[in-house]
């Protein structure tokens, strides 16, 4: 539910979609420490993990949040790849966030050096060829 909201808060008005001077509200992370602090839930199976597609934010911002997530124990941080964000490979790697943490689903659009680059930090890639073919991604 939080990622539906969160796309849902980004915006001012359906009518406009003007983006939210603060797309990042503070019920983000304080939503992810109040589950941080009720865990570990069943028997500490599950993992915590983040997704982020902000790229249009500061480095600053965007480095801020990885560092809160991983403090708190998140352990994966998803960040999708589109021609509307940008090359986000590259854009992790030159602010050092491109690691084993980071899961790149779908990626229909990596191009030969982003994947030697995802493959070089130990990141990883989440693809369901069937579904991406019937919803157009890639």
């Amino acid at each position: 539910m939080l990622h539906t909201d969160s796309a849902r808060e980004g915006y001012d008005s359906a009518e406009s979609l003007n983006f939210n001077p603060n797309p990042f509200e503070d019920w983000v992370m304080q939503t992810f420490d109040e589950l941080e602090r009720k865990g570990p839930f069943d028997s500490g199976r599950p993992t915590w993990g983040f997704a982020i597609d902000l790229f249009f934010l500061t480095p600053e911002t965007i480095k801020g949040v990885f560092t809160q997530v991983k403090e708190k124990g998140g352990q994966l941080i998803t960040t999708h790849v589109s021609m509307f964000l940008g090359n986000v490979a590259q854009t992790l790697k030159l602010m050092d966030l491109l690691d084993d943490n980071v899961i790149i689903p779908h990626g229909g659009k990596i191009r030969s050096a982003d994947a030697e680059l995802i493959k070089a930090a130990g990141a990883h890639i989440s693809s369901t060829p069937s579904t991406e073919l019937q919803i157009a991604v890639g």
